[in-house]
């Protein structure tokens, strides 16, 4: 029996959508699964819920009659180490049972791993938050990254995680395209016109994805009237920040020409269409471990701008790069030009 941890669809997650992929591969090859989720909107066997101390001590004591033989967990740091309420020594012991939970979850399965999606890795982080971390990883057999950068950093900050095997593994393994037509077709489906030249950005709209550096680089970028900057996305949570943010964003593409915001939530075809209809995928992130977008646009074979991000240049060798919205507006005007080249070459042979 495999125990297999992680948000799930319908929750509206990222890493939810990546984890439903990985569990597809899973039974595919006849393992016996059950699902165990860390919050009230995915599907799954078991709901564990550790925002309390009573749940938080349910929860250990479910770990500590578990034995499984393969024990898969899909690590985002504020899914697993949930709440904040409640005074310092309340949260301190939530915490403490938290970490003892998996560290004793993972000992005591024959084969355990985890897949670090987001954990803080750089900046000032606590003795006691870095300990307590470290207690819930070292019980692993095997830690999982996607990035070198990230990887050096989290040995380095989370001693823990030493005591595992850790590798890089290829973002895309588990991942299979989600819509089968072509670039054209993908167009249609959309409304979008068939000659014209799109960039796109896609994913949740909140100030860390930098969105809106893509849109300003967009008004001043030498490129021509073919050319459409489309931002896709929706707030991840109706909180004041992110509604503000989508709302300058708006603001923002309404005085730029030919930029536009769709703002909805995509099935995983629809998601994977606008993929297939884009020239060119722009990751203009201010900070990430590493990209599901860029992982899946490579299904598509899709040309790449990122910023110059260390987990993001190391995901990505071959993609252009930038540091400012003057570089990103270079970048989009060199690749147009670069796509009129190989068209005027071709037109000639």
């Amino acid at each position: 029996m495999h125990l297999f941890i992680s948000t799930l669809p319908p929750a509206r997650c990222g890493v939810a959508a990546y984890a439903s992929e990985h569990l597809e591969v899973l039974r595919a090859a006849g393992a016996i699964i059950q699902t165990a989720a860390p919050d009230p909107d995915s599907h799954a066997d078991i709901r564990i819920d550790t925002t309390t101390l009573a749940g938080a001590w349910r929860w250990l004591c479910f770990c500590l009659r578990g034995r499984y033989d393969q024990v898969h967990l899909h690590y985002v740091d504020v899914h697993c180490f949930r709440g904040r309420d409640g005074g310092p020594i309340g949260i301190w012991v939530r915490r403490l049972m938290q970490a003892l939970a998996l560290r004793l979850l993972a000992g005591r399965a024959r084969h355990s791993s985890i897949i670090l999606h987001e954990l803080p890795h750089h900046g000032h982080r606590s003795v006691s938050y870095r300990a307590l971390r470290s207690l819930a990883f070292a019980g692993f057999s095997e830690s999982i990254f996607h990035t070198e950068p990230m990887r050096a950093d989290c040995l380095r900050l989370y001693p823990g995680l030493r005591r595992t095997t850790s590798r890089i593994a290829d973002h895309t393994q588990f991942m299979r395209r989600k819509f089968a037509g072509t670039p054209t077709e993908a167009r249609q489906c959309l409304g979008l016109d068939s000659g014209s030249r799109v960039l796109l950005c896609i994913g949740f709209l909140q100030s860390s994805k930098g969105f809106d550096d893509a849109a300003k680089a967009f008004a001043s970028a030498p490129v021509t009237e073919n050319c459409q900057l489309h931002i896709v996305g929706s707030v991840r949570s109706a909180n004041p920040e992110g509604r503000q943010y989508a709302d300058s964003l708006r603001t923002l593409c309404q005085r730029t020409p030919r930029c536009f915001l769709h703002e909805c939530y995509l099935s995983d075809e629809s998601f994977d269409c606008w993929l297939a209809a884009a020239d060119i995928v722009i990751l203009p992130y201010r900070g990430i471990a590493s990209s599901g977008v860029g992982a899946r646009a490579s299904l598509y074979g899709k040309k790449l701008i990122v910023r110059n991000l260390p987990n993001l240049t190391d995901q990505f060798p071959d993609a252009r790069t930038f540091s400012n919205c003057d570089e990103l507006a270079e970048e989009m005007g060199l690749m147009e030009a670069e796509k009129a080249q190989r068209r005027e070459l071709g037109d000639a042979s």
